[in-house]
């Protein structure tokens, strides 16, 4: 794809995207070139608009429906409250554990080690994923990320989950309280991840809402 919007003027190439895609063109595009933005706002919604097109046909500046929110306010209320019960649960059970302090306090460390390299694991992944679509349509884009920074980034989150379950396995109590702990756990790295992606779609779309809007 090329930065003179040569490759968008038939639509062709542009309608063959996912929908996804084609927001991340269109807020690239107003982002990085927004002195041109003006000039090429017929191309985008005109003569690459089709009638059966999933976008609508009205310019970005000109609908209020044409970024989509990807979370309901149902969803965000579902991936905070699942939080708060993994929290709960696992923050609880440590809580409860008969075992002498240093011992919980080990547990209740690498849960929060949990916590913290999950979300950062998570938007590690997507800005490098962003990046990549972004680098395509303007090379000089700036990575968020570095190399070593990703790489940190997955070895803390490796190393957060060996350190749980390791512990686990040579915690002295029976087989039922054990699982109770590796579940809670594996439910607090998944609610992590979901929760992060969820603020950040909101952040973004609050963003990208008011952009078109304006």
């Amino acid at each position: 794809m090329t930065n003179d919007f040569t490759d968008l003027r038939d639509g062709k190439s542009f309608l063959l995207l996912p929908r996804y895609h084609k927001k991340m063109v269109l807020f690239a595009i107003r982002r990085t070139f927004y002195d041109e933005f003006i000039e090429y706002d017929e191309i985008l919604g005109g003569t690459i608009m089709e009638e059966n097109s999933p976008i609508p046909l009205q310019s970005p500046k000109r609908t209020n429906n044409f970024y989509r929110r990807r979370n309901t306010p149902t969803y965000t209320f579902m991936a905070w409250g699942a939080f708060v019960l993994a929290f709960g649960f696992e923050f609880g059970g440590i809580y409860s554990l008969e075992q002498p302090l240093s011992v919980r306090g080990y547990y209740a460390a690498v849960a929060i080690l949990l916590i913290i390299t999950s979300f950062v694991l998570q938007k590690v992944i997507r800005d490098n994923d962003e990046d990549g679509y972004l680098r395509e349509l303007n090379p000089h884009h700036r990575k968020r990320n570095t190399s070593a920074f990703t790489f940190l980034s997955w070895i803390g989150f490796a190393l957060a989950v060996l350190f749980e379950f390791v512990g686990l396995s040579t915690l002295e109590e029976p087989f039922y309280v054990v699982g109770y702990y590796a579940i809670a756990a594996a439910f607090l790295i998944v609610t992590s991840l979901v929760l992060q992606k969820t603020v950040r779609d909101n952040e973004e779309d609050k963003i990208n809402n008011g952009t078109f809007e304006a």
